[in-house]
């Protein structure tokens, strides 16, 4: 890994979390990382939400459960993992009662 994992897309995380709470229709407790990579984003967000990371590369993964030790993590393809409407419209994954979010990279 590269870099400084806390501070390097922090500002961006803040900036989006800020978007969620400003948009969000109800109370956002839950994000899907869709992409995730090597967990930075999700080590920033994870601050303010409950993360499961999405990625397909095994490698990534490794690093981002090193880095994010209580978050979960999926391998899979976002293509194939049954989200691929919710991804082409996000609006469309939640469903009233839902306190999810989507993050797509």
């Amino acid at each position: 890994m590269w870099g400084d994992a806390a501070a390097e897309y922090a500002h961006y995380c803040r900036h989006v979390s800020g978007l969620i709470r400003q948009y969000a229709k109800r109370l956002v407790a839950t994000l899907l990382d869709i992409g995730c990579g090597g967990g930075k984003n999700v080590l920033n967000l994870s601050q303010d939400f409950d993360i499961t990371g999405l990625d397909l590369s095994h490698a990534m993964l490794a690093q981002a459960k090193e880095l994010n030790p209580d978050c979960v993590f999926v391998q899979g393809d976002m293509f194939r993992c049954g989200l691929t409407p919710y991804v082409a419209d996000p609006k469309s994954a939640l469903a009233p009662s839902e306190q999810s979010c989507f993050a797509v990279p």
